[in-house]
């Protein structure tokens, strides 16, 4: 119980020894461009501690050494170039001996600078450079940078001026050369002492601080002479070996060099080429510009030098080449500032040489004549003066000079004519061009002078160029004179037209300007192109020529003027000014139908003509209620009256006769309407074969035919045949189809009639029952005494009765104005001379009467067939009212609705003959047809009758067509059931 269970208390001290932890810092690397600025401060090292928080007042020192690299041995590939077998040239030496050697060897000396490596062409296989110490001889792949440094650098702590926090400091100069990347080792030591037992460390471990030096184009160098002379306008030169020392640029090399010029940093050498750059002028007129040159070629490889100076170019120039390398791919370009190119100058002197003066000049001065004498003239002649052909600096030196050496003279209205007549004071010519000169008053010519450009200088090579001067003193000009008429018609499709003395009253003006000529101009003020196929001209002569479009007409404005060849200078006048001319084209009738188109041989009733441009403001050139001067022919015979009913209408009333089938044709005349220049403005218009006169008319087989007489002539003659010259002599030849008389002799003629034919066949109709050929009487008193007045005219009336007699007519002369002779005197007289200018329609008679007797002889009818496009039969045919109408077992294939009954008038189309249908014809076959009253009545074997709108009318056999109603009307109160046979209309009575 009194015992104690504690110790007394024990005492031990616990000691903390410090241990001083090394400083940390973390390295920044260095980034800088190739050949920057010589001095160089960076921040190397942030974050600086000198250990743990408790060490934070011990001082901080920074020490370093650099890096040595180490590049283990590669392969190289068998295209590369040769590498060492073996990293050093002495076996006795081992790897790590010969490092530690070139390594203390690099540490003692500064300017070590053995451990370099060689020729880039070897890269990444570098042979190393020898390293020499004492007796022993070794290579080493190790390196050092120090030979890259003017100033190796220096390291220190400091503050950053932006945080405020200790930073490590590098300050180090560089040189132009050095490019790649350098290593620092760098330490960091503290205050805080070093205790192997302890573990205290003051050092940091080693941190590498890498120094980037990017590699950047560096300019080329090279050498030029500095002074050049040559001389003006010399033409080509060559400059042996002109450029020299040229190099790619600083620490760069040439492919040129090869293994001589070692950049271990670049992978490809460097190629240079060279180029002019630019020209100065320092003294001269000519401005700076590499014209100075046409040709200027630099061969690399050599340096040579060739070029081609200029025509004309001198003074002295500052030229400069520059060379351009190919190291911006492979070292840097302009995006780090790096230069790829530099410029030498050299100065070339190139010689004055004297040319001959270069200048423009007028091709002719032209000057009025004067009237008033003495006045001294002063004009501009040559101009654009310069002193040498080229060369500008010659004006500096020389003064340009024109002298005359020859002149002679001319005039239009004298033929001997000298310079003095024309000039009191001859021309000179002055420095500036200007020729002066003194006109006699009222002489006017051209002066020709020959003149030799020069100036002051010596004489420039090569033969003088001389120049013909002309000075014309031009006589002042009065108008031409000229007239034409205000308005010419023509008729369309005329073919080409030449109107002689169109233009009259012409003169070029005074009998001293003969030696001009008249030009007409036409302006067109309404000028249709269409209307002309060449479009109106004038010749010298006054003849207007052109050729209106065929089928084309209407009206063109025209203005026409005068003008001659004597100019409008010094108020002279070349034309008389000018005035309108309307030509008007009037077109030709057209006759596009005919209705009816047939009637009986003896003619008589009234045929409408439809067409265009019978009578309208456009077509006749006035206006007019109802336009007169209209004649409807069929055949060659007129109409017994026409009537104009519009533009596109006529009536022939009273049909002339005749027979089988004829043209019809209009005619227009208007008599007013002639000039001087266009003596007839007949024109015609004709339908062929639109008119039949019809001595019957018969059918068959999907036809329709027109029978006639016909009359032939044994032997057959044919009548002359005659130009027409106007409408008048186109009616009188329609006496060549007058048919002739059975028989003619000198003293009378005997008449002939033929009864006419008849053509009996079931599907025959008489159309007239009046002789063919008509009775014809020729009045031979009349006839003989017309042609005696012309064989007068042509054989006596212009010539003297010894004319007469040695032309051998003298007799006949005193006979013929008795008309005496009889008929086979004439005939003879007749044959040897033709009555060519006679009246047509005595010489077409007397052709008739002279020709042998001649036999008529009348043959049967003879038909003419028309296709009126239907295939089956025509049994039945009959007249109503101008038109026919046939029946048949038939259909229409040109006009489908003609089925079994049609109606024919004889109006073409253009597929040939056109009929009518009668609404959509019957559905049987028409075996009869008839006229009852204004009806058409049809008989058959059909049963309706189709209506326009297909509609049947039931009919049985028997049915009426209205040709006015235009529709079926039914015969009698109920259908007449069967077939009908035959069908006759008498007294009002209609018998079936």
């Amino acid at each position: 119980e009194a015992g104690e269970d504690m110790s007394e208390a024990q005492v031990f001290v616990v000691t903390v020894l410090p241990v001083n932890d090394p400083p940390t810092f973390d390295a920044v690397p260095i980034m800088l461009v190739q050949n920057g600025n010589a001095a160089n401060t960076f921040i190397f090292a942030r974050n600086l501690t000198a250990g743990a928080n408790n060490e934070a007042s011990q001082t901080l020192a920074i020490t370093w050494k650099w890096f040595w690299l180490y590049f283990p041995e590669q392969t190289c590939d068998a295209e590369q170039m040769y590498r060492p077998s073996s990293l050093f040239t002495s076996d006795s030496v081992t790897d790590e001996e010969g490092s530690g050697l070139c390594q203390d060897l690099c540490d003692a000396d500064p300017t070590c600078v053995f451990a370099i490596y060689s020729s880039r062409d070897l890269f990444p296989c570098k042979q190393a450079r020898e390293c020499r110490k004492g007796e022993k001889a070794f290579a080493t792949i190790y390196e050092t940078p120090r030979s890259r440094f003017f100033k190796e650098p220096t390291l220190m702590s400091g503050v950053d001026a932006e945080t405020g926090k200790q930073v490590g400091i590098v300050t180090f100069d560089i040189k132009p050369s050095a490019k790649g990347v350098f290593q620092m080792s760098t330490f960091i030591s503290d205050s805080g002492g070093l205790s192997t037992a302890t573990g205290s460390r003051s050092t940091s471990d080693p941190v590498i601080v890498d120094i980037v030096v990017q590699s950047r184009n560096q300019p080329p160098t090279f050498t030029i002479p500095d002074n050049t002379t040559l001389t003006a306008s010399s033409g080509d030169h060559d400059f042996p070996g002109f450029i020299t020392d040229a190099g790619a640029g600083v620490g760069e090399c040439l492919c040129s060099e090869g293994d001589s010029c070692v950049d271990e940093y670049a992978p490809e050498c460097h190629n240079l080429s060279y180029a002019l750059d630019e020209v100065q002028t320092l003294t001269g007129r000519w401005p700076s510009s590499t014209a100075l040159f046409t040709r200027f070629d630099v061969d690399t490889e050599s340096g040579n030098i060739s070029l081609t100076l200029a025509q004309y170019w001198s003074g002295t120039f500052r030229v400069g080449i520059r060379a351009t390398d190919t190291g911006n791919d492979i070292t840097g370009g302009p995006e780090i500032g790096g230069v790829n190119s530099s410029v030498v100058f050299f100065t070339l002197v190139v010689k004055t040489v004297n040319e001959a003066p270069a200048y423009k000049h007028v091709e002719r001065l032209v000057v009025p004549e004067t009237a008033v004498a003495g006045v001294r003239q002063q004009h501009a002649y040559f101009f654009n003066i310069t002193t040498g052909t080229g060369d500008v600096n010659l004006g500096d030196l020389f003064q340009v000079t024109f002298s005359i050496v020859s002149s002679s003279c001319t005039s239009a209205a004298y033929a001997d004519f000298s310079c003095d007549s024309l000039f009191a004071s001859p021309p000179a010519f002055a420095a500036d061009g200007s020729v002066t000169f003194t006109l006699r008053p009222g002489q006017f010519g051209t002066a020709t002078l020959l003149v030799r450009p020069g100036n002051t200088g010596p004489a420039p090579p090569g033969d003088a160029v001389l120049v013909s001067a002309v000075i014309q003193v031009a006589d002042v000009n009065a108008p031409p004179t000229c007239s034409f008429p205000p308005a010419l018609a023509v008729v369309e499709s005329a073919g080409a037209l030449r109107f002689p003395s169109f233009m009259t009253n012409l003169s070029v003006g005074p009998e001293n300007e003969r030696y001009q000529h008249l030009v007409f101009e036409i302006e067109t003020a309404l000028f249709p192109a269409e209307l002309f196929d060449s479009p109106p001209l004038i010749s010298p002569d006054g003849t207007l020529m052109m050729q209106t479009g065929d089928g084309r007409h209407g009206s063109a404005g025209l203005t026409l003027s005068c003008w001659d060849n004597g100019g409008v200078t010094y108020g002279g006048r070349n034309t008389n000014g000018q005035g309108p001319v309307a030509i008007r084209v009037f077109p030709k009738p057209k006759v596009f139908s005919v209705e009816p188109g047939y009637s009986a041989l003896r003619g008589g009733g009234t045929v409408t003509v439809r067409g265009l441009h019978f009578g309208s403001e456009m077509s006749r050139g006035y206006w007019e209620a109802a336009y007169q001067h209209l004649t409807v022919f069929v055949g060659h015979e007129a109409c017994a009256r026409t009537e104009y009913v519009s533009d596109s209408e006529l009536r022939c009333i009273g049909v002339p006769p005749g027979n089988g089938v004829s043209a019809i044709t209009v005619s227009v005349s208007d008599p007013f309407a002639t000039t001087p220049l266009v003596l007839s403005l007949e024109r015609n218009g004709t339908l062929a074969s639109s008119f039949a006169h019809i001595l019957f008319l018969a059918s068959g087989p999907s036809f329709l035919a027109i029978g006639s007489h016909h009359v032939a002539l044994v032997p057959e003659a044919a009548p002359p045949v005659l130009p027409f010259l106007n409408l008048t002599a186109f009616l009188e030849s329609s006496a060549a189809f007058i048919p002739p008389p059975t028989a003619a002799n000198n003293s009378n003629s005997s008449n002939s009639t033929n009864s006419a034919m008849s053509f009996n066949a079931s599907n025959a109709t008489m159309m007239d029952e009046a002789p063919m050929v008509r009775n014809t009487t020729l009045e031979l008193e009349t006839l003989f005494r017309g042609i005696a007045e012309y064989l007068t005219g042509v054989l006596c009336t212009n010539r003297t009765r010894a004319q007469q007699e040695e032309a051998g007519v003298e007799a006949l002369c005193g006979a013929l104005p008795n008309a005496t002779l009889p008929l086979a005197v004439l005939c003879n007289i007749t044959t040897r001379f033709p009555l060519g200018n006679a009246s047509s329609l005595n010489t077409t008679l007397f052709a008739l009467l002279c020709r042998p007797p001649l036999i008529p002889e009348i043959f049967p009818p003879v038909l003419r067939t028309l296709d009126v496009g239907v295939s089956g039969v025509i049994r039945a045919i009959t007249e109503i009212n101008g038109r026919v109408f046939a029946g048949g077992s038939f259909v229409g294939w040109r006009t489908r609705e003609a089925r079994h009954i049609m109606a024919w008038r004889n109006v073409r189309g253009e597929d040939g003959v056109e009929v009518e249908p009668l609404g959509n014809g019957v559905d049987g076959a028409v075996a009869a047809l008839a006229r009852h009253g204004d009806l058409l009545i049809l008989g058959g074997s059909f049963t309706a009758a189709l209506t326009t709108r297909g509609e049947p009318v039931r009919c049985g056999g028997l049915v009426a067509w209205d040709p006015v109603g235009h529709d079926w009307v039914v015969v009698g109160r109920t259908p007449l059931y069967g077939s009908v046979a035959a069908v006759r209309s008498q007294g009002g009575i209609l018998y079936v």
